[in-house]
């Protein structure tokens, strides 16, 4: 099935794979089950995880889908006897229950969860040789210039991440490359090597589900706050932390549901940059006339930068202002 990735056999056989299907722990495997059942408030069934056994032999979006799907179908007799929603609404709604119904805490504790399914060490090898010999040879005008960022995510195929069936920059990696901009504002150059052990540090400690789902959010927070940055995290749209985020906070990484009312949208996360103007998104595939990926107009409010991150109705995860040099670090909840 993955013949021409030798990589992906690599880490099925590091992990007990059988038959290239992989496997978790039983205990890995119904504490995500539990979550699941709890952050969707189906309690009743929190502690049958015999859907779990069955169904979480897990290695890309659409197994992840199928785990879903089967929660929501289990629990559909009981939403529509409850009546909160009619018949002809149970798609709109169950495609809307996550980003809806879902709460953040919830949603970055599966994400930490699934970043404990780590990337082997010979995958991660292979691949920063890889990039490392790729990223040289691109010639990008973001490479050692610090007012320039990257935006041209849909053009990183080549660039690998991670061991899922995708392992590669354009499909996952936005949380990389918004941590790799983020850190332009504080005067890193922001070389061509400094992204190879970038995204060789977060395939180590905080890829999700072989790098699949992308970075842990919480994993971008301890990458800052490990190198000296003091960090603002906010969980909900609260007025006074985003307030708090504007004075103090340079740069912002936010991560977001595409859409708030279809979870197929995806999640997609971004740098927001304070220019003199207002708050510029980087990396929200925006494109020019001429068909080249640019940074978005400025905004007037940080809050209004998050809105506008995607074409459709955005709602926020999370979002980690960067501060600067580590003086406090404060997580809202």
């Amino acid at each position: 099935m993955y013949g021409e990735y030798d990589h992906l056999k690599e880490g099925y056989s590091s992990y007990g794979f059988i038959s290239g299907h992989r496997k978790l722990s039983d205990n890995l495997r119904e504490q995500i089950v539990r979550q699941l059942f709890y952050g969707m408030k189906l309690r009743p069934f929190q502690n049958d995880v015999r859907i779990g056994r069955r169904l979480l032999n897990i290695h890309c979006k659409w197994q992840i889908s199928i785990l879903y799907s089967k929660v929501y179908i289990r629990s559909r007799r009981f939403i529509m006897k409850a009546g909160f929603c009619r018949k002809q609404n149970t798609g709109s709604f169950f495609r809307s229950f996550i980003p809806l119904h879902v709460s953040n805490p919830f949603f970055l504790n599966v994400y930490k969860l699934l970043a404990r399914v780590q990337v082997p060490q010979s995958v991660r090898e292979r691949n920063l040789a890889e990039n490392r010999e790729h990223l040289h040879g691109m010639d990008w005008k973001f490479w050692n210039q610090s007012s320039t960022y990257i935006e041209n995510q849909r053009e990183w195929g080549k660039i690998r991440f991670g061991a899922g069936p995708h392992h590669n920059m354009s499909y996952s990696g936005c949380e990389i490359i918004a941590a790799f901009n983020a850190k332009k504002v504080f005067g890193f150059p922001g070389t061509a090597e400094e992204m190879a052990e970038l995204i060789y540090e977060f395939e180590s400690c905080g890829a999700a589900l072989w790098g699949e789902f992308g970075t842990s959010p919480a994993a971008i927070a301890k990458h800052f706050e490990r190198n000296g940055f003091s960090i603002i995290m906010t969980v909900k749209e609260d007025d006074n932390v985003m307030d708090k985020i504007n004075r103090e906070c340079p740069a912002v990484i936010v991560t977001v549901y595409n859409d708030r009312h279809d979870i197929l949208k995806q999640v997609h996360t971004v740098c927001i940059t304070k220019e003199s103007k207002g708050y510029v998104i980087h990396n929200a595939y925006r494109l020019d006339t001429g068909g080249n990926y640019n940074a978005s107009c400025p905004y007037r409010t940080l809050m209004e930068a998050v809105g506008h991150i995607s074409r459709y109705e955005s709602k926020l995860i999370c979002a980690i202002g960067i501060a600067g040099m580590q003086i406090a670090s404060n997580v809202h909840k």
